[in-house]
């Protein structure tokens, strides 16, 4: 069967159609056969250019729009389209010389001045970006959108007051804007109010549901507030919504570490490193995981990695240190701790492990060592002053080690290892009675080994 040929005025008449149906291939077509009967149409270059506009083909869109303003350079709507794809394809100076040349024709426009302030923005020109914004809210004092953009660039500017006060008068004025409600929630993150923040993207997500970036900082606040359950019900929503961001898994991962649920977390953190096998904190929070789950040779070998790829990564030896401690591999972990003091001498968890490993090892001067030293960074924890007192048993120092685990019970008055090894430390002592005291309330709070001792002494 032979084509119908059509004339230029009716290929152009279908393939604005197909652009009003959002056909935009078609369209192309019909405007293309159009434009090769009569290339001196305005409006078929400017149909075609919008359906390569909304194809994402930025290039020959402004080349058709190019093509429509040699035609007739007065045309502002083809202009602003112009400068609106130029901003796409990231030439902002380009588009804003579209958006002056409107200004210059029709300078009671709000919505030239708008589209300029937004590329000024985007160049980093904050002036005249925030000079833009501001005529087009003269000349729209309703111009909600523009008080949200010059509040971005207020907030960017840390000019925190003003960037909120354009985002409440946007709010004002537009109580449906979504946009408006997660930018000002994002500006409360910003300042650690997570509360307001909670409740500003909460109203955002109400409004629109399917953005995912809102859920994200929202699941952060409640990551932020302790709120572990909430965040992870949040990153789980932007999951779902954008498969691709990785990042995510990772916060999802550091929020299941927080509930103590380490399987998720280690996939979690294992679905962030499939994409990005170079990502040294993943590593160190599965480690963690793995170590918490008591996997200690895999929390090593990723801690291990962690160094490999940052070996200025103090908690990394700190962590594999404590795992090579907990399989008893002391050696290794005095090495770790040391290493980890070495990069970080306030880390006092290494001082407090490097002690513990030292005791095991029976070289109890050097863990006494140890031990003041981490009590003289942090004197109110609880634990340091047993293993201290421990190491001072150790070596028969009663009069030391007594004063330790009392200043233990001080901080802790439930810390039953403290009365245990007080009791024991009473008993060499020669006083029996307080011995026995000390056991007794150590066996209320769980220590069964305690209730033989005091079989034993009739107690």
């Amino acid at each position: 069967m032979n084509e119908v040929i059509l004339s230029a005025e009716e290929y152009a008449e279908q393939g604005i159609l197909k652009y009003d149906l959002g056909y935009y291939e078609e369209s192309i077509k019909l405007l293309t056969k159009a434009i090769e009967i009569d290339p001196n149409s305005i409006d078929t270059f400017n149909y075609r250019g919008k359906s390569y506009f909304y194809l994402g083909d930025y290039a020959k869109a402004i080349s058709d729009y190019t093509k429509a303003i040699e035609i007739n350079p007065n045309n502002p709507e083809t202009l602003k389209i112009r400068g609106l794809s130029y901003c796409c394809l990231q030439k902002f100076s380009e588009a804003i010389s579209d958006f002056t040349e409107i200004i210059k024709s029709y300078p009671d426009t709000p919505q030239a001045y708008y589209s300029r302030g937004l590329a000024y923005h985007k160049l980093c020109d904050y002036s005249n970006s925030i000079s833009d914004y501001s005529t087009a809210i003269e000349l729209d004092t309703n111009f909600a959108l523009a008080y949200i953009k010059r509040g971005n660039v207020y907030k960017d500017l840390n000019k925190i007051s003003d960037a909120l006060s354009d985002y409440d008068k946007s709010i004002e004025l537009d109580e449906n804007s979504a946009e408006a409600y997660y930018y000002r929630g994002f500006t409360y993150f910003n300042l650690a109010d997570y509360s307001k923040a909670i409740t500003d993207f909460t109203k955002a997500i109400s409004l629109n549901p399917n953005i995912s970036h809102p859920y994200n900082y929202r699941g952060t606040a409640y990551f932020e507030l302790s709120d572990f359950t909430n965040a992870v019900s949040d990153y789980s929503k932007v999951i779902m919504l954008d498969p691709n961001y990785y990042k995510v898994h990772h916060n999802r991962g550091l929020s299941y570490n927080m509930l103590c649920d380490y399987t998720s977390a280690i996939s979690d953190f294992s679905k962030e490193l499939d994409v990005n096998p170079d990502y040294a904190d993943a590593y160190y929070n599965r480690g963690v995981a793995y170590y918490k789950s008591q996997e200690f040779s895999k929390a090593i070998s990723d801690f291990s990695k962690v160094i490999n790829l940052d070996t200025n990564f103090a908690e990394a030896y700190f962590c594999r240190g404590c795992a090579f401690y907990d399989l008893m591999e002391y050696s290794n972990a005095i090495s770790d701790f040391t290493f980890s003091i070495k990069l970080n001498p306030g880390l006092i968890g290494s001082y407090y492990g490097r002690g513990n490993a030292y005791s095991d090892s029976k070289e109890y001067h050097k863990a006494i060592s140890d031990f003041t030293k981490a009590i003289e960074i942090e004197p109110t924890y609880a634990d340091i002053y047993c293993g201290r007192g421990i190491a001072y048993c150790s070596i028969n120092d009663l009069s030391n080690a007594i004063p330790d685990f009392t200043k233990a019970i001080e901080l802790e008055p439930n810390y039953a290892e403290a009365y245990y090894n007080r009791g024991l430390a009473y008993k060499d002592f020669g006083s029996i009675a307080k011995a026995c005291k000390d056991w007794r309330i150590a066996y209320s709070l769980g220590i069964t080994k305690a209730k033989d001792l005091l079989d034993k002494l009739g107690g």
